[in-house]
């Protein structure tokens, strides 16, 4: 079987992931005052503080993080279920994300109509597919926050930690 290749935003930096712990961590991280009240819920009574799951945190509580990571997405095995576990994930550093790169390249799943109401600062934490024979990523972690960004006036570039797996 032929490797696919992955497309990279210009002016990335990559990173060959060792396993998935730092993806669950951001994402962790980024809902530990999201929108959804559940998830945030569910974080902050285990994490009250919210610098235990910065990803710059040097001493990680990995148990925790992965224990918990398993009891909030566990159940979304569409998303999370063994073949995102044992893929290959790169990091992908960008300092400004281009909207028209994200609209070429990615297809997001989960829609939403809204816009951002305020400026934002980043886009980290993104977690996209790559299905084999497809020419586009899957958005499986951000979609909210990649269709508001889109959806705003005029969408300017903004730094990202993107992280992009494959089977």
């Amino acid at each position: 079987m032929a490797t696919q290749s992955l497309s990279f935003p210009t002016n990335s930096t990559q990173v060959v992931l060792q396993s998935n712990f730092e993806i669950k961590q951001w994402w962790m991280y980024k809902e530990w005052d999201g929108s959804n009240p559940k998830w945030k819920a569910m974080i902050q009574s285990d994490f009250p503080n919210r610098n235990d799951l910065d990803p710059s945190n040097q001493n990680p509580q990995i148990q925790r993080i992965q224990e918990l990571f398993s009891r909030m997405r566990g159940s979304f095995s569409d998303i999370w279920g063994h073949e995102r576990e044992k893929a290959e994930w790169t990091k992908v550093d960008v300092g400004g994300l281009d909207p028209n790169w994200v609209r070429d390249n990615v297809t997001i799943l989960y829609p939403c109509d809204v816009s951002f109401e305020s400026a934002t600062s980043d886009l980290n934490g993104l977690v996209r597919w790559k299905k084999p024979g497809t020419q586009k990523y899957d958005l499986i972690e951000g979609n909210h926050r990649i269709s508001a960004w889109l959806n705003s006036a005029n969408p300017q570039p903004l730094p990202s930690i993107l992280f992009i797996g494959k089977a």
